[in-house]
């Protein structure tokens, strides 16, 4: 369920059936006005019955999505801006999304334009970003577990960037690689990670 560093909490492999929230529930008034304003937000870019899918009020996962948008303006922003996003991450097992996030983000590099490659990655760290604070919200994963997968998203997505500047540089002739399917074996470049980094403990504020 979590990452492999780290400890799952709960047995359900389903991030919204494992709720156990870490945050105090915001009050009656903001958890109406909270999940108001993300049903007006995903009437724009759901069916009907794909609204009328997500949890309202009187459930433990309405209430601690209200509270989550009450208290997190950062979160609340990811929330809002993509609605289908939320109910993808609520309704799947948190370690396996992580795990396929880093996979996808990992070969992102692969035949991608400068633009597409950026827009990849900053959309995986919203993702990463809303999917591991839930989980950590939620009670579902311990400090461990969060730390290491946003550290794994971050390797992934330095290694995504590196192996597309190599590959770059062959492209335009400035450099050879002995094997431009890994372009970044033999190809002189190192990259060391420090600190958090290095230790596997990246954190929101890293």
């Amino acid at each position: 369920m979590a990452p492999a560093k780290g400890k799952a909490k709960k047995a359900s492999n389903i991030l919204a059936e494992a709720i156990a929230p870490r945050l105090k529930p915001a009050g009656v008034a903001a958890t109406k006005a909270r999940l108001s304003e993300f049903t007006e937000a995903a009437a724009t870019t759901l069916r009907p019955d794909g609204v009328a899918a997500f949890p309202d009020g009187t459930s433990k996962a309405g209430g601690f999505l209200a509270s989550v948008m009450e208290y997190a303006p950062f979160l609340r922003s990811l929330i809002l801006a993509e609605p289908g996003r939320l109910f993808d991450i609520l309704n799947s097992d948190p370690g396996d999304r992580a795990r396929r996030l880093v996979a996808a983000t990992a070969v992102s590099w692969r035949g991608a334009s400068q633009a597409a490659l950026m827009a990849t990655l900053r959309r995986g760290r919203q993702e990463m970003a809303l999917l591991t604070a839930l989980a950590d919200l939620a009670g579902v994963w311990d400090v461990p577990a969060v730390t290491a997968a946003l550290t794994g998203f971050a390797d992934a997505a330095v290694g995504a960037a590196v192996r597309f500047i190599l590959t770059e540089a062959m492209s335009n002739g400035a450099i050879d690689l002995p094997d431009p399917d890994g372009p970044e074996v033999g190809s002189g470049w190192i990259v060391l990670g420090l600190g958090k980094y290095g230790g596997g403990e990246l954190n929101y504020s890293s």
